[in-house]
């Protein structure tokens, strides 16, 4: 971290050394409770119709409800009912616009989401969910009249103790002389513990009272659970969370509740009490999903009241407030000063920009809204009581607890999303092999099938004889098939019959026959028909792939599988059956089908089979971990010649149901299945979705290694073990298999965990990027970066610039662009669709004809430029005309590349009278850069005209690209360039660097130790040139000249192409005017964002850029003082005089806008380098 004591961190932290403990006033101040909160949707009722019924009934539109009733509809398809006593959706997380302020905030407390829980963060980016935006939260705490990061981390003790801690290592070394150890036993209370790992120190500075106010009780008195849950971090990094995934949804929580619960098969129903309609929805709703307080459910028990805490809100509204009243979104007030814990400024959040601010106090109160369960022994205890009775209560299979306040413990967001989706999965995911839902599992399986059957490839050779006993299905006259018809055991059919056949359907239709309950297991075949007669004991035909045995054909027992030239191959099972949507429900407690076989030697102890005490083994490990199937179940038409022994004469099913009810039973699946080939294709689904399996000796073992993952096979007798069989059974389908007679082994290899690879970020850019963030976050608090950042606000003054100036207004818009690693950029079409018409390729958007994929045999590839265009010379013009023909170009990489211009179409126009500007030489460069990728232009062509030959694989696509004559087409709208832009991605971008930049040009973020702050101003130009950039220039490196380097060029005058490129290349902040200049933003690099100014009252973001903006470029509006709402009216004739002139005038906005705005740009860069090290880091 550098020298101690850097002066760069003297001069940041001595900003902060007359903040005050005390918290901000003069604003407006009001309680919470007088808020008009909105219901958050359109389609919300306020009384139950007593009339319906339901399949569930969610009680409490918050978190868990949410979970359970969106994916009870969803996935199940399943009538659902929400209620809610409170009048709007979304239970603590719920938030509005504040109508006084314009500012998007919560009602009950801020609330932060992160997780490193993949299905959660799969769950809340839903496809029918609004976008997530990336928000790493940082907060400060006011202790002894000093601002220092919470957590704790290096900074925290340096600035509270003077200490000049600069490494991990020293910080862990300070913790470790100051840590008071637990006595033996283990800490006793929170006292304990957040002394055992902070020390005495830390521990009255920050933890002590800050427990008193927010519990209302001493940590002495609180679980050490507590205190053990607050991160203390021994490093730089301010960050209050460390988890992989960070993000606050970008149009708030009750737009992704409202989004979440609008399905036709759910009613949302608010103001009700459920107490006051409990009778009649016990009686409505077939199972009641209750996420209240667990206490009030069972007051008729008369048990004692559970403790919580609740939370007084005390709001504070400043108006004129174009900055922000406190340095970060959170303050804490850890001391005795303040009866607030703490206070939320909810403007800061993803940085949106309001005139007006509302800053939210929280005070905990034993009285009120229940918040947060009490985690003392005597509540614990008194939970115990209350979960014996909701366990009661949930045998009946009607209702289900679920959530923070019904299991009495606090949950974090994703923990809470988790918990119900985990809950709900384990109870639903076996609706998904019933019923309905089967039945249509099983016609998109015949579906399969039949698409399967639709290829084009020639018929195979019939060699073999159909049999002629009671053949149904397929065609019953057939006279031959492709491999002989056998009936023998279940497994040698599994083994050699059905790779054999599957090996000829991969270049010939084929032709099967087989026994009751084959129709699935030659789903390949293209016509197969089942034959009415039992399994017996039969050698193997002549011709299998394994050939003769000892001079006979037989059963086939050998170590090795069949030469690779033979035909065998084993058809993949896995792929073809698989339910993605059961997987991912069981992601958490992964499924383990366990087999078991009625045995013929119940009382010999070499039996292969699992007994009742090794049953009992196997599921006192599973159980707890993992979904368990067990089947030892075949109906009568379906038995194989080894399934001998009475069906109850293990009587292991007694001991299962009663001990382990959470295993699911075969026959509980199958129950009541009409067609006997159904039961195979459940089987099938239900090994599909596993990677687990226990299978004794047999086809049971067959048919376990079939579906990959790791087969765990008990081997005690046979000839299997005496030959080696299971040698190359992991060759079914590359799984791991292992065999013993013994339980242990087995179990080890089927719950063995993969370790995961370290998702660290890389060491060094995590140092790098911890230092700058927490030295940009100090900066916020320079009073000539935040006039209004102090902790005692004062009235707001607009700022000024003291220089002189032409407009001394403030007046202006801005908008911001950040180009985003790793996200989906624009919405691209994975085929790109022609019609093949006159040799034209028709508007995409309009005229979609035949499907043609970029690995299509596409030779000739045109892209047409409209040179009509009167601005077609002009560099902004041109390249938004080309660039999208350069990304087409990029889709047909072995295509030749023809633009249908002249490579000199930058040459001077007679009478022009931009003759001579800079950009004609911009674009004959950029043009040698084309002619250097092979792209060819027609007019240097013989007479233009386009290459002979034409087939259906040598044709020629064209585009026409054009602008109209006053400007692009508007990006919402429909005209031509807004539909080719369709066709850009990054990846584009990225090519097109590559060859403008050559050996300069560097994928992802630039790592620099510093910020490259770039002031790119339009000196050279009557219109739009920033009074102030030079201004600007001297304050940014007064104010945070050891954090950026910061440049100035007055113009691109003079530049070549490649060294326009290498200044945006390079560049992690830019900062210019509106105008063509921008256009090279297509040059920046990831992570870098662009402050586009614009004059007064002239306002059109996106117009400039659509190139940049299919390239994958993020706008958020910045609005400063004064800036006016509505944007410049659309380009159209009876505008351009007013557009023109409007767009002339001078930016004027000052430096102090400027560097108000700079912190928040700074941690952009910062945060989105952190999402991309976090992604490398998984790579």
């Amino acid at each position: 971290m550098g020298n101690a004591r850097t002066p760069l961190l003297i001069s940041l932290l001595a900003v902060l050394t007359e903040a005050q403990s005390n918290f901000p006033t003069g604003g407006e101040i009001s309680d919470s409770t007088e808020n008009t909160l909105p219901v958050g949707c359109n389609y919300a009722k306020h009384e139950i119709v007593r009339t319906k019924k339901y399949d569930l009934c969610a009680v409490g539109a918050g978190l868990s409800g949410t979970v359970f009733a969106e994916r009870t509809a969803a996935l199940l398809g399943e009538t659902v009912l929400v209620i809610d006593s409170r009048p709007h959706i979304g239970g603590n997380c719920f938030d509005f616009m504040d109508n006084k302020t314009g500012v998007l905030r919560n009602q009950y407390g801020s609330h932060l989401f992160h997780t490193n829980i993949e299905r959660v963060w799969r769950y809340v980016n839903h496809p029918k969910a609004p976008p997530w935006k990336p928000w790493y939260h940082q907060k400060l705490g006011v202790v002894n009249n000093t601002l220092v990061p919470i957590p704790p981390n290096i900074m925290t003790v340096n600035r509270l103790f003077d200490q000049h801690i600069q490494s991990p290592e020293d910080m862990a070394a300070w913790l470790k002389a100051k840590q008071i150890p637990c006595p033996k036993g283990g800490c006793r209370n929170g006292e304990e513990m957040a002394k055992s790992r902070v020390g005495e120190e830390l521990y009255k500075a920050i933890f002590e009272t800050y427990t008193i106010k927010q519990w209302g009780k001493s940590p002495r008195e609180m679980d050490a659970s507590v205190l053990a849950r607050i991160p203390v971090y021994a490093d730089w990094d301010p960050r209050y969370f460390k988890d992989k995934w960070q993000a606050l949804p970008q149009y708030g929580y009750t737009a992704w509740f409202e989004a979440m619960l609008k399905h036709p098969l759910i009613e949302v129903v608010l103001g009700v009490d459920f107490f006051d309609h409990q009778r009649h929805l016990e009686r409505a709703c077939a199972k009641i999903v209750y996420t209240g307080p667990i206490d009030s459910y069972f007051a008729a028990a008369r048990l004692e009241k559970l403790e919580y805490r609740s939370i007084i809100f005390t709001e504070s509204r400043h108006y004129n407030t174009p900055g922000y009243i406190l340095p970060t979104p959170v303050v804490n007030y850890p001391g005795p000063e303040t009866p607030y814990t703490r206070a939320v400024e909810y403007k800061h959040y993803l940085h949106r920009p309001s005139r007006h601010s509302v800053v939210v106090m929280e005070t905990s109160s034993d009285s009120g809204e229940p918040y947060y369960p009490v985690p003392t022994q005597r509540n614990r205890d008194l939970y115990e009581k209350y979960k014996d009775l909701a366990a009661e209560a949930e045998k009946s299979g009607k209702v289900i607890f679920v959530g923070r306040l019904a299991n009495y413990k606090y949950f974090d967001m994703d923990k809470a999303i988790d918990n119900a989706l985990e809950l709900f999965y384990q109870s639903a995911w076996t609706k998904l092999f019933k019923g309905g839902h089967f039945k249509s599992y099983k016609a998109d399986i015949d579906a399969k099938m039949e698409l399967h059957r639709s290829r084009s490839v020639p018929e195979c050779e019939y060699h073999y004889p159909a049999s002629s006993v009671n053949p149904s299905g397929g065609n019953s006259q057939q006279k031959n098939i492709s491999t002989p018809f056998y009936r023998g055991e279940f497994g040698m059919e599994l083994r050699v019959m059905v790779p054999w056949a599957y090996s000829k359907s991969r270049r010939c239709k084929i032709k099967t026959q087989g026994v009751m309950g084959t129709k699935y297991m030659y789903w390949f075949s293209d016509e197969h028909s089942i034959v009415h007669t039992p399994r017996n004991w039969l050698v193997l035909p002549e011709g299998n792939p394994f050939g003769p045995d000892k001079g006979k054909v037989s059963v086939v027992h050998r170590s090795t599988p069949p030469s690779e030239d033979a035909e065998w191959k084993p058809p993949p099972f896995k792929v073809f059956f698989d339910r993605p949507i059961v997987r991912e429900m069981l992601a958490e407690k992964p499924l383990v089908v366990i087999q078991n076989k009625n045995g013929g030697k119940l009382h010999a102890s070499t039996a292969n089979y699992f007994d009742v005490d090794e049953l009992r083994t196997i599921l006192k490990t599973l159980v707890p971990k993992y979904t368990v199937v067990y089947k030892r179940h075949v109906t009568e038409v379906l038995k194989d010649l080894s399934d001998s022994g009475h069906p109850n004469q293990l009587r292991e099913k007694e001991m299962i149901r009663a001990e382990f009810p959470s295993v699911v039973m075969f026959e509980d699946l199958s129950d009541g299945l009409e067609d006997p080939e159904d039961e195979n294709l459940l089987f099938f689904g239900l090994l599909a979705v596993s990677d687990r399996f226990l299978s004794p000796q047999g086809g049971t073992a067959v048919v376990g290694s079939y579906f990959g993952g790791t087969n765990g096979i008990l081997l005690r007798e046979g000839w299997e073990k005496v030959k080696g069989d299971y040698s190359y059974f992991h060759l079914f389908s590359n799984a791991s298999v292992v065999w013993s007679s013994e339980i242990a082994p087995l179990l080890a290899a089927v719950s063995q965990e993969c370790p995961h690879p370290s998702r660290e970020p890389p060491a060094a850019e995590d140092a790098r990027l911890a230092r700058l963030e927490a030295l940009i976050l100090l900066a916020l608090h320079d009073s000539l970066i935040g006039s209004n950042s102090s902790l005692q606000a004062k009235p707001s003054k607009k700022s000024r610039d003291n220089s002189p100036a032409k407009s001394p207004s403030d007046d202006y818009r801005a908008t911001k662009l950040m180009l985003s690693p790793g996200r989906s950029l624009f919405a691209t079409l994975g085929e790109f669709e022609f019609r093949h018409y006159n040799s034209t390729w028709a508007d995409v958007a309009r005229t979609p004809a035949v499907s043609l994929s970029p690995t299509a045999c596409v030779e000739r590839l045109v892209c047409h430029i409209d040179r009509s265009y009167k601005n077609l010379h002009r560099w902004q013009h041109y390249v938004q005309l080309v660039f999208p023909c350069w990304s087409l170009f990029q889709r047909f990489p072995k295509a030749m590349w023809y633009l249908d211009i002249h490579p000199n179409i930058a040459a001077p126009i007679e009478g022009n009278k931009e003759v001579g500007k800079p950009w004609q030489s911009w674009i004959s460069q950029l043009n040698d850069q084309f002619l250097a990728a092979n792209i060819q232009f027609l007019d240097a062509l013989d007479g233009g005209s386009l290459p002979p030959g034409h087939n259906h694989c040598n044709w020629i696509a064209n585009k026409t690209v054009k602008q109209d004559d006053y400007g692009w087409a508007d990006p919402t709208g429909d005209g031509p360039l807004h539909n080719f832009s369709y066709f850009m991605k990054q990846g584009d971008i990225s090519a097109l660097q590559q060859v403008v930049l050559g050996a300069n040009f560097a994928p992802g973020p630039a790592k620099n130790d510093r910020i490259q702050l770039l002031i790119l101003d339009r000196q050279d130009e009557m219109e739009r040139s920033w009074l102030y950039s030079s201004v600007t220039l001297d304050r940014i490196r007064e104010t945070l000249g050891q954090i950026v380097d910061v440049r100035l060029i007055p113009s691109f005058q003079g530049f070549s192409l490649k060294e326009q490129a290498l200044a945006m290349h390079t560049a992690n902040v830019i900062i210019s005017p509106h105008g063509a200049q921008l256009t090279n933003t297509v040059f920046i690099r990831p992570c870098t964002v662009v402050l586009e100014l614009f004059p007064r009252h002239y306002y059109y973001p996106k117009n400039g850029l659509l190139v940049m903006e299919a390239g994958g470029i993020a706008y958020d509006g910045y609005h400063f003082d004064g800036s006016p709402r509505s944007e410049t009216s659309a380009f159209n004739a009876s505008a351009v005089t007013q557009r023109l002139k409007l767009r002339s005038g001078p930016i004027v906005a000052s430096s102090k806008s400027i560097l108000r705005a700079l912190p928040g740009l700074l941690l952009d860069v910062v945060s989105c380098r952190k999402m991309e090290a976090t992604m490398l880091g998984e790579t």
